[in-house]
């Protein structure tokens, strides 16, 4: 299992990427004492080496958690879309600089664990206790406290955005007809 900081990487540059991972759910763990954490298997089963390269993609995000990403999706996808935000040598200077040299590159051990590198566990404040959430093109390690109240959070949402049973939609349809009065 290794852990490298960002370095130069060509292969996946450019590429068309026609993938959909659907990485989804959420999974309690835990971060060990030599940092380790584990990818489970239902987001280690949507990785293929030959496509995604060796290993993830650590990146630290706007809301500073640690998000995992295939390796080659990282530098294919992920990589043109942020710098297609890019509008001033300030602004490139710091692209450069967050998602290459604070970036780290992992490799999965036997066990399917990653080392989340030091530097990112302090500056996100990852604890030991850990959600680690699937979210479609990556994964995001949550400190479980945070999680938790973000599922708070998200109730009201959920009821705005609840999909309403097939069965509940003919009814509303037909009762929108029914209440609708004839027109001449």
């Amino acid at each position: 299992m290794t852990c490298q900081r960002a370095g130069p990487f060509s292969s996946g540059a450019g590429m068309a990427w026609d993938v959909e991972y659907g990485f989804a759910g959420k999974f309690d763990t835990t971060v060990d004492v030599k940092g380790r954490l584990l990818v489970q298997v239902a987001f280690r089963k949507k990785l293929v080496p030959e496509r995604d390269g060796e290993g993830l993609r650590l990146v630290i995000s706007a809301d500073s958690r640690i998000w995992l990403y295939p390796q080659n999706y990282y530098f294919a996808v992920v990589i043109p879309e942020a710098e297609a935000q890019v509008t001033s040598n300030q602004d490139w200077e710091a692209f450069e600089q967050i998602y290459y040299s604070l970036s780290a590159s992992c490799e999965l051990d036997a066990q399917g664990r990653i080392i989340l590198p030091d530097e990112m566990v302090q500056q996100t404040k990852t604890a030991t206790d850990v959600v680690v959430v699937g979210k479609d093109d990556h994964i995001e390690v949550w400190n479980k406290s945070d999680w938790d109240e973000r599922v708070k959070s998200l109730e009201e949402a959920r009821k705005r955005l609840a999909p309403i049973p097939r069965r509940s939609r003919r009814m509303m349809t037909l009762d929108s007809v029914r209440s609708t009065p004839n027109q001449p």
